[in-house]
């Protein structure tokens, strides 16, 4: 019971994520293997080179991570959307552009982060909870990571600050 709560709160939080965020221009969707699904083709495949499946196996140490397709399962509102194999997600990332950055961090800034873009945020999606929004603004872009609760241990998130840190570098270095 406790985990179908949990699940849904995670769900309602990721929608008011995106809509806070002013979510991306277009639908941008990619499939498991990292291939442009849908339409904006370009741009899609820009996201796709900001981070791959191995970063995030890499980084993480989970391994068979799939790529979710936006929309496809509960949670999955980014443009790039990062699971277990079991459909776990694990990590959300909205590309957006710049202007958005100052919303982000009027609702979640908790602490500024250092070498990382331009300007680098971090906070909590609701009160109590241990930060799992890192937002930054680089150039004509604001990147959102949003990594989801630990479905076997609701204490923690999938990924430490440390991880979602080093996943926001590598698409950093790539913009």
């Amino acid at each position: 019971m406790k985990a179908k709560v949990l699940s849904v709160l995670v769900f309602l939080i990721s929608i008011f994520i995106i809509n806070c965020g002013k979510n991306a221009k277009g639908n941008k969707t990619i499939n498991k293997t990292n291939s442009v699904v849908q339409n904006k083709a370009t741009q899609s495949q820009q996201n796709i080179n900001y981070l791959t499946t191995q970063d995030v196996e890499k980084v993480s140490g989970i391994n068979n991570i799939i790529s979710v397709p936006k929309g496809s399962i509960p949670g999955a509102g980014g443009d790039l959307n990062y699971a277990t194999e079991d459909s776990n997600l694990i990590v959300m990332i909205q590309i957006t552009d710049k202007s958005n950055y100052e919303s982000y961090k009027s609702y979640y800034f908790k602490s500024e982060i250092k070498f990382l873009g331009d300007e680098a945020m971090e906070g909590a999606t609701m009160k109590g909870v241990s930060d799992n929004i890192f937002v930054f603004k680089k150039g004509e872009k604001c990147v959102a990571l949003t990594v989801f609760m630990d479905q076997n241990d609701f204490k923690k998130n999938m990924l430490s600050q440390d991880q979602v840190t080093q996943l926001a570098k590598i698409i950093d270095s790539k913009i």
